[in-house]
């Protein structure tokens, strides 16, 4: 550049313009880093809401919880990642659902769980004195249980001697059930100071809806001790309002029998 050059203006300032231009681009390209690990923390967290409908789903939560801390972790000196904010909603609303989830399956397990071992208690004593007739009512729909005033003795004897006949009319074995064969006329054969004791957790679970409740007695530790699983429904009395257990299913617990087997 000429002396001339230098002491002309109009090329003076058109050299600070591109100099100025120039340090302008470079600032513009200089972009923050993305953490794409917040952003599926975030989506994570939202379904994590499933925790309160089924407990085992908290671990969409953790899951969230981990992509979360992987896009917190620290970087190198310049502007702070595109997603940390995300990573931070999505930390909040993760350990919201999967505590609110784990808190409600706690109180189910205190509550409910301990109904259902009461009730399955009352079922064992039942069955001790003999009451088949009352073992019977249990394991119906409370809607199609006889009504509290009625000789349900009578009732079901007359119900046997009608099936009784029907199968003699017909030629073919009377189908009529007896509790001959079934694990609740097995249990009618301990006493009734018999100590029962539960072995195993309470499991809550669901079922087309329906809310069970599997539970587990021995009536000692040995290898000769009945095991039996117990699997009760838990349902609303819309007439008053109560609470109603019915019996589903009553078996021998063959997990148990398979373990022994094998030790």
């Amino acid at each position: 550049m000429t002396e001339q050059d230098n002491n002309d203006p109009f090329n003076r300032y058109s050299l600070g313009a591109v100099m100025s231009g120039e340090g302008g681009d470079e600032e513009l390209t200089t972009t923050s880093p993305i953490r794409v690990t917040g952003i599926i923390c975030l989506v994570l967290s939202l379904f994590s809401v499933l925790a309160l409908i089924e407990w085992r789903l908290i671990g969409i939560g953790a899951l969230s919880l981990i992509f979360g801390a992987i896009a917190l972790r620290k970087t190198r000196a310049g502007e702070p990642p595109v997603g940390t904010l995300a990573a931070k909603l999505g930390i909040s609303i993760a350990l919201l659902f999967s505590f609110w989830g784990g808190m409600m399956q706690y109180m189910k397990q205190e509550t409910i769980g301990g109904q259902a071992e009461h009730f399955g208690r009352e079922y064992i004593r039942l069955a001790a004195l003999g009451e088949k007739n009352y073992l019977r009512e249990l394991q119906k729909e409370h809607q199609q249980r006889y009504g509290t005033n009625m000789d349900l003795d009578a009732r079901y004897a007359a119900e046997a001697a009608e099936a009784a006949r029907l199968a003699a009319e017909r030629g073919g074995a009377n189908d009529y059930d007896d509790f001959s064969e079934t694990v609740s006329a097995n249990l009618m054969k301990y006493p009734e100071d018999m100590q029962w004791h539960r072995y195993a957790p309470i499991l809550l679970h669901t079922h087309y809806g329906r809310l069970m409740a599997d539970v587990y007695f021995a009536n000692g530790t040995g290898p000769n001790a009945l095991k039996i699983k117990m699997t009760l429904e838990y349902s609303f009395n819309r007439e008053d309002g109560g609470i109603e257990w019915r019996v589903d299913a009553i078996s021998e617990d063959q997990k148990a029998l398979v373990a022994e087997s094998i030790l």
